[in-house]
Order: C-alpha cells, then sequence, then structure tokens
C-alpha cells in the first residue's frame, strides 16, 4: 500500500503537470514571450500538486480496492474514471471563466486526470505482482 500511495501521490501530479504543459506548449512556442515563465511554471506545478493530492489520494483507495483484478483492464477503469472527474472538476471550476477555453481544451484537461492515474494504477499492479 506504501507504494501505490508513492505512485499516486508523487509520480500522478507530476505527470499532470507534463500533460499541462503539453497542453500549453503550442501557445508558448508560438505566441509572445512573456517575463516570469519559470515562475509560472513553478506556480503551476503547485497547482497539479496541492489540489491534486486528494484525487490521487481517492484513486488510490479505488485502485486499492480493484486490486484483486490482476489484468489491464483496471487501469482502463481507473483512466475512464480519472478522465470523468477531472473533466467534471475543470468544468465546474470554469463555469465562471471564458468558456472558449474550456471548449478547445476539454480533452486535455480529461487526459490529466486519466494518463496519471492509468499509469500509476499499472505500476502499482506490477510492483505488486513483483513482490
Amino acid at each position: 500500500m506504501k507504494r501505490r500511495l508513492a505512485f499516486f501521490v508523487l509520480l500522478g501530479p507530476f505527470l499532470s503537470w507534463l500533460i499541462f504543459l503539453a497542453m500549453l506548449s503550442p501557445k508558448l512556442l508560438t505566441g509572445p514571450r512573456f517575463e516570469g515563465g519559470l515562475g509560472f511554471f513553478a506556480i503551476a506545478l503547485g497547482i497539479c500538486y496541492f489540489p491534486g493530492i486528494l484525487f490521487f489520494l481517492a484513486a488510490a483507495g479505488l485502485d486499492h480496492l480493484l486490486s484483486r483484478v490482476q489484468s489491464p483492464l483496471r487501469a482502463v477503469l481507473l483512466a475512464v474514471v480519472g478522465f470523468g472527474v477531472a473533466f467534471t472538476l475543470f468544468y465546474v471550476l470554469s463555469r465562471g471563466g471564458p468558456e472558449k477555453d474550456f471548449q478547445q481544451y476539454w480533452f486535455f484537461l480529461g487526459l490529466m486526470g486519466a494518463v496519471p492515474v492509468a499509469v500509476c494504477s499499472w505500476l502499482s499492479s506490477r510492483s505488486q505482482t513483483a513482490q
């Protein structure tokens, strides 16, 4: 269980941050340069980690409940749940914001939950079978 928590709490938000950077990279590479880029990336990392820890703790709990299932289906199921939760959270949080941005990036926002959860679930299942 300790390894599972380590995968989900440490690696999960970092992978979300990498997906966030991939989502923004076309705008950052083609748009105007701005001052404080490193500070922006550090703040974005903090935003991915601190609120994301609760999400990834819940995902680790669900992964633990499904730990008896030793198939790739577990990671796929968790990816679908992660996509849905991330999509819903971003939709609810962006209600007062620009709707155009949400419509443009909804898939990437869902991937910020789906991919890290699936990777962490897969790693925890591999670590479980190795023991």
